[in-house]
Parts: C-alpha cells; sequence; structure tokens
C-alpha cells in the first residue's frame, strides 16, 4: 500500500501550519482504500460538504505530540462510510461535524457509518461535535469498535445548535480510559457557543470497558427547551460486570435530562 507521509510535526514545530493532510471538499463518489496517511500537521482526513464517501482499509497514524491532529473528521457531509481501518491521533479519532468552514452555511449531516475501526487516542475516540452548525445530526452508526485507549470513548457535544438523534453505538470495547483532563467512558453534553442545540434518541448497546474510568460519566443536558432526552443504555458490561443501574455504571445524570435507561 501506498503511504502520505506529511512531515506535519515538523511543520507544526517550525511554521505553526495546521493544514489537512487529505481534505475532501464538495465531492461525490470517493472510494479511498489501502493507503496509510501519516504525521499531518492538523486534521488527517477532512471530509466537507460531501456525499457518498467511502474509506476502506486504511491506517491514519498521526504524531500524538501534534496539536489538533484528529484522525478522519466528515463534516457537513452525507452517505459516508468508514471501515475496516485504523486510527492513531493526538486529537479525536473520529469526530462527526458540521461547520461553515466553507462560509456558505452548514449542511445536515446524516447516513454515518463507522464499522470495524481500531482507534488509539489521548483525546476522544468516537466524537460528535464540537462543531454542530447545521440543523439536524441524524442517523450515525459506530459499530464493532475496538478503543485500546482514549480520555473520553463516547463523546457528544452538541455546543453550535443542531438537534443530534438517532445515533447508535453498537459492539464497542474499551480497554483503557484515561489520559487527558476529563477521563470519562461516557460524556453527553449540550452548550451554547453559536446556539443551543437538543439530544435526543441515542442507543449504546453491547458494550464493554474492561475498568471504570476515574471520573464519572456524565449526560446534561441546558435548560428545559435543550435537552438531552431517550438516552438507552443496554448490555453495558464494565470491569467485567453487566450494569442495570446509571447508578452501577457510575453514569450521573444533570437535571436537564429525561428518560435515560439501563437494562441488562
Amino acid at each position: 500500500c501506498g503511504v502520505v507521509d506529511g512531515n506535519g510535526f515538523s511543520l507544526r514545530s517550525t511554521t505553526g501550519l495546521r493544514c489537512r493532510l487529505l481534505q475532501i471538499i464538495q465531492s461525490k463518489n470517493i472510494y479511498i482504500q489501502g493507503i496509510i496517511l501519516r504525521d499531518s500537521c492538523g486534521w488527517n482526513t477532512h471530509i466537507l460538504r460531501s456525499q457518498f464517501i467511502n474509506i476502506d482499509n486504511v491506517k491514519v497514524i498521526n504524531n500524538s505530540a501534534t496539536p489538533n491532529s484528529d484522525g478522519i473528521n466528515p463534516d457537513s457531509s452525507q452517505d459516508v462510510t468508514i471501515k475496516n481501518s485504523f486510527i492513531f491521533s493526538g486529537d479525536d479519532c473520529i469526530a462527526v461535524k458540521s461547520s461553515d468552514l466553507l462560509r456558505i452555511g452548514s449542511a445536515d449531516v446524516k447516513n454515518i457509518h463507522i464499522e470495524n475501526v481500531l482507534m488509539w487516542t489521548i483525546k476522544s475516540a468516537t466524537k460528535i461535535g464540537t462543531e454542530t452548525r447545521a440543523s439536524k445530526m441524524s442517523n450515525i452508526t459506530f459499530k464493532n469498535i475496538d478503543i485500546i485507549a482514549a480520555d473520553r470513548a463516547l463523546y457528544i457535544m452538541v455546543r453550535d445548535g443542531a438537534l443530534v438523534k438517532q445515533i447508535f453505538w453498537n459492539n464497542i470495547y474499551t480497554q483503557t480510559i484515561g489520559g487527558d483532563t476529563k477521563e470519562k467512558i461516557f460524556l453527553i453534553r449540550i452548550e451554547n457557543r453559536f446556539g443551543r442545540g437538543k439530544i435526543q434518541d441515542i442507543h449504546i448497546t453491547d458494550w464493554i470497558s474492561e475498568n471504570f474510568s476515574n471520573n464519572k460519566s456524565q449526560i446534561n443536558g441546558l435548560g428545559f427547551w435543550n435537552m438531552v432526552r431517550r438516552v438507552q443504555f443496554k448490555n453495558i458490561c464494565i470491569q467485567g460486570k453487566v450494569r442495570n443501574s446509571l447508578k452501577s455504571a457510575w453514569i450521573k445524570t444533570g437535571f436537564f435530562t429525561r428518560d435515560i435507561t439501563i437494562t441488562a
């Protein structure tokens, strides 16, 4: 397979550049397979306002000492598949976003499918946000994900508005949680930077974590009109035991949440 080496750590150290290694912009029907994308000086792979993008059997290897060196970020895009890949990054492994970097308005995000990916990071492994400028982000699936290490295994951050709904995590394994400041298995929250959003219909099924995180997992809304609703945990095994209550899973919920459930 071929190697694309961005020499990012050196570039970032000497010039301060934060350029992408691979950027797909306003494109359709792109298929990337069997390559190594190494050492970006910013986000490694950025999929912006694009549709029908397939990434298969790709290795993303960033320098963990390079800030903001995300792995693969689908951004304001639809019908994106990432599968059978490995991501090592100094920031989020995969962050599904909706930004307005082209200054033409954000686009809704839907039909994002991530499957059979091995991840290793000091930040978030599977993330939605932080940029959430779309009106809606929906039908996003993380399936068959193995996380060697991450500070947050699952992170939803709605900070710029957007209704985030119908999000699925299925068959996830995490080995080590920690390495940065938050140290949580699950973190779901709403803030207000450029808008007040909502989160609802989140499904987390068949999850194994070898150990508890140092800090409690948290779920927090922002207000009565900006709640986190209908988060369903099912078959969550932490430290060798299936957890049948939020308390036993060490998950703390804030006041602006409704219908947060966990079942065996």
